[in-house]
């Protein structure tokens, strides 16, 4: 059985120690403010939290896209090795986002 990420959309709020992330009425993480953790840290994380579904649908679109071009030979030589290159991180990215 494969789990899955809680479905968005994300948001987050500021709290008197920190940031909330959440989707719905649920909160599903905080990212705490306190000792070297500095607000505006905390905020960018708290932001690329709120980000990540999001990330990972543009990553996987862009993985198709990327497949469906280079299978119609729309790319050729260089283009191509560095678009299957592009590829390969992408795909890398997404199995570690899915924990594969």
């Amino acid at each position: 059985m494969t789990t899955t990420h809680t479905p968005g959309p994300y948001w987050y709020a500021t709290e008197e120690v920190g940031f909330a992330v959440g989707a719905g009425d649920r909160e599903i993480a905080f990212v705490a403010t306190c000792g070297t953790f500095s607000g505006g840290e905390g905020r960018a994380n708290a932001r690329l939290f709120h980000a990540a579904p999001d990330m990972l649908a543009a990553l996987e679109a862009a993985e198709m896209t990327l497949r469906w071009l280079i299978e119609l030979g729309k790319l050729e030589g260089l283009s191509a090795r560095f678009v299957v290159a592009e590829i390969d991180r992408i795909s890398a990215a997404i199995a570690k986002a899915k924990g594969e």
